[in-house]
């Protein structure tokens, strides 16, 4: 996989306002990957093409299929999101060709742990990193903190009560909607989520589908940690097996009224997250 990839070694910083080249590697956070791509003078290399890009491609993001892809030109970093799959593939590319890594870090230690709805503690994988960026506040409170922009969602009435994320393998999602039995959920989508006054989460953490709940005014019910806790204060509820989830279903499926999240402690605005990621990139 790594056979080619000699031309990825840059070790001198970035000068002032040259053109930046990075390398991206994730795998549920594409639209952190395309905020990115908004800061200026930045060429992002995106490893795993998993974006939803309903408009047209942004002119400064090149999508890699396959890491053997020879580069016309040098990377300046490498960028992880998260501390997955794409951690070990950062900890290769660092360790043969001497790449700056900046370690996005989406998730406490808390979160990786063995139960129903977590990472498995055996698959965690250990990061080797130059620099660290947090998307939340509470994850790592010595590194410097960049959530993702804010979206200017128009909230309209809402005529559905549940909205499910069931993206997910078909044993999983058979267990939740046997826990579900007898409750209409709306297939998760963007549309879905502004009709629907009640987001259910079926991933660990603060997703990228928990906040776009948030910002689209959705009480959310969600799986125990202790940043999605922290997040949803009054505006949601927790659950750590499905029992739990039946309950907290039962308790609120006639509701209409719910008290709402505010999503800006977990949100900023387009120019806060360029000029903090400018200061990261260029030092």
């Amino acid at each position: 996989m790594f056979s080619v990839m000699n031309c990825i070694k840059r070790t001198t910083p970035a000068v002032e306002d040259g053109n930046i080249d990075i390398l991206v590697i994730q795998q549920s956070r594409s639209e952190y990957l395309l905020n990115m791509c908004k800061i200026p003078n930045v060429t992002v290399y995106s490893y795993f093409n998993n974006l939803d890009i309903t408009d047209s491609m942004p002119d400064n993001l090149v999508i890699i299929d396959d890491l053997d892809n020879i580069f016309s030109k040098s990377l300046d970093y490498i960028i992880c999101i998260g501390k997955t799959n794409s951690v070990h593939i950062s900890n290769i590319l660092r360790q043969r060709f001497s790449t700056s890594v900046i370690l996005v870090d989406d998730t406490t230690d808390e979160t990786y742990c063995n139960r129903p709805f977590g990472t498995n503690v055996v698959n965690r994988i250990r990061a080797n990193y130059d620099k660290k960026v947090s998307i939340y506040p509470n994850i790592c409170r010595d590194s410097i903190t960049i959530p993702n922009i804010i979206d200017n969602i128009t909230v309209t009435a809402k005529d559905e009560q549940f909205c499910l994320f069931d993206k997910l393998e078909k044993p999983a999602l058979n267990r939740y909607l046997g826990a579900l039995k007898g409750i209409n959920c709306l297939s998760f989508s963007k549309e879905n989520l502004l009709r629907s006054r009640v987001f259910i989460d079926t991933v660990v953490g603060v997703t990228e589908h928990l906040i776009k709940a948030i910002q689209n005014n959705c009480f959310v019910i969600c799986p125990y940690s202790e940043e999605a806790q922290d997040l949803i204060g009054e505006g949601g509820l927790t659950y750590k097996d499905f029992e739990e989830l039946a309950k907290h279903i039962q308790a609120v499926k006639d509701e209409v009224t719910f008290n709402i999240t505010d999503p800006s402690k977990y949100c900023i605005l387009e120019n806060e997250f360029v000029r903090s990621w400018e200061k990261v990139l260029r030092g």
